[in-house]
């Protein structure tokens, strides 16, 4: 139905790469999850939450 109406198809989750294997053979367009990156608040600058 998406592709019909031009929209893309996101998975969210993808784990494993049997997991991205599949969803690939689906023909899903995106996909984001711990396969790809772990969170990275490591990363983001610290925020002074007593300022806002």
């Amino acid at each position: 139905m998406c592709r019909e109406l031009g929209i893309a198809v996101l998975a969210e989750g993808v784990e494993t790469r049997e997991e991205l294997e599949c969803l690939q053979t689906m023909g899903v367009d995106l996909m984001q999850g711990y396969f790809f990156a772990r969170p990275g608040f490591e990363t983001l600058p610290p925020v002074d939450f007593t300022r806002l």
